[in-house]
């Protein structure tokens, strides 16, 4: 079972490269040729690794990759092929990754597509998300996800489309899907939505780097990127109070505020009020928001109006689902309570909503304050949606304060 863990995370942290590197030398025609050969490799690193586990797993899966590309080329009646390509002759991790996944991002945002199709195109293809991982940070359906893929492979191949792995005549609108590219990736792994751990800290590492990169281009940063590179700091400083030694998982409220990273909060502190504009974007107010949980000096004593008016904001220039979500939870802990349920209870019909475990958590810590048996079912409901472990002993445990 470590094995399967650990060729998990492998993928997790080696798929867009794999894919990118290839794309890069058979040509972005061949975007579902070089998925299928990645694919392959850990189908083969699956089944062989069973026996025997490398001393090297990446260079294992960098070498094997690489074979089962050449034996495709030759394969290829097509294709008269004499010799290896020099592009693979000896090729190694090195190769595979000479442009950085920035790079590779930016590659992905071409104006043939649009903005929506340049988002899903990159989180399969340089963060490397699963379709299902799309799919659920994007709120779509699977199918959805799968037919866009497609007709983006279609479009590539039949137009015969130049992707640009550079950082030169990027345009404001293409920054600014940039930024939502990985702002999707740092949540997602700030809490993944597949496998069996809840973090995916090589995720979060990758998105963060890349942000940090915008920001110090003196002639690539604007002021979102540097909001959510504070946005990013303030939660990262946190990491450490998510869980403790045993893998559970504590909430906001029982977090020990000691073990948060003070100097990172600085850090997040200083470059958000050096990114104040006249029109905050959505980074900024979620900055702001996060700045007032980290410098509150415990739970009770958190602004919590102030948190609610900015998530109020925040609805009126983005706004969504779980948005929404989480100004229900800031009215209620504004001592706004029947709001706050009046709220939940109009969310409660979203049927996206209504299958979100973190949605019947809150339900059920409101409700139970009045009618316990009622805020069980709401945690017992959630306990059944949770997909980790940890989420489910967290939620398990809220169930026995309770009395069951």
């Amino acid at each position: 079972m470590a094995h399967a863990d650990s060729l998990d995370t492998l993928y997790k942290r080696n798929f867009s490269k794999l894919v990118s590197g290839l794309i890069r030398h058979l040509g972005v025609g061949e975007i579902a040729t070089a998925e299928d050969i990645v694919q392959e490799t850990f189908v083969v690193a699956q089944q062989s690794w069973q026996h025997e586990r490398p001393q090297n797993p990446e260079a294992w899966l960098f070498k094997v990759c690489k074979n089962i590309a050449l034996k495709n080329i030759r394969d290829r009646k097509e294709i008269n092929f004499d010799s290896e390509p020099e592009y693979l002759d000896n090729s190694n991790e090195a190769d595979f990754s000479e442009s950085d996944t920035l790079n590779i991002l930016i590659a992905c945002t071409h104006s043939r597509f649009s903005p929506r199709q340049q988002v899903i195109f990159a989180l399969r293809y340089a963060a490397g998300f699963r379709v299902d991982q799309i799919a659920t940070v994007l709120g779509s359906p699977y199918e959805t996800i799968v037919k866009t893929l497609q007709r983006l492979r279609a479009i590539l191949a039949d137009e015969n489309i130049q992707l640009r792995f550079d950082q030169d005549h990027i345009s404001h609108t293409t920054k600014l899907v940039l930024l939502k590219i990985l702002y999707l990736m740092f949540n997602e792994g700030y809490k993944t939505s597949f496998g069996k751990s809840i973090l995916n800290t090589t995720l979060c590492e990758d998105a963060l780097s890349m942000t940090q990169e915008i920001v110090r281009n003196k002639d690539f940063v604007i002021p979102e990127a540097q909001a959510l590179y504070s946005l990013m700091l303030f939660n990262l400083s946190r990491f450490d109070a998510r869980f403790g030694e045993d893998g559970n998982l504590f909430d906001l409220e029982s977090q020990d505020r000691s073990k948060w990273n003070t100097d990172m909060i600085a850090v997040a502190t200083s470059q958000l009020a050096n990114c104040k504009t006249e029109n905050p974007s959505a980074y900024h107010i979620e900055a702001m928001i996060a700045y007032l949980h980290c410098t509150a000096s415990d739970f009770k004593t958190t602004d919590w109006p102030k948190i609610e008016s900015l998530y109020a904001k925040l609805m009126a220039i983005n706004p969504s689902p779980f948005v929404e979500l989480n100004w229900a939870i800031a009215k209620y802990y504004s001592g706004e309570r029947l709001a706050a349920i009046d709220h939940l209870r109009k969310l409660e019909k979203v049927a996206f909503i209504n299958n979100y475990h973190l949605f019947h958590v809150t339900m059920g810590k409101i409700l139970s304050e009045t009618d316990i048996e009622k805020g069980i079912d709401y945690l017992e409901k959630a306990k059944d949606l949770a997909s980790h472990l940890a989420e489910r002993n967290y939620i398990s445990g809220l169930i026995e304060k309770l009395g069951r």
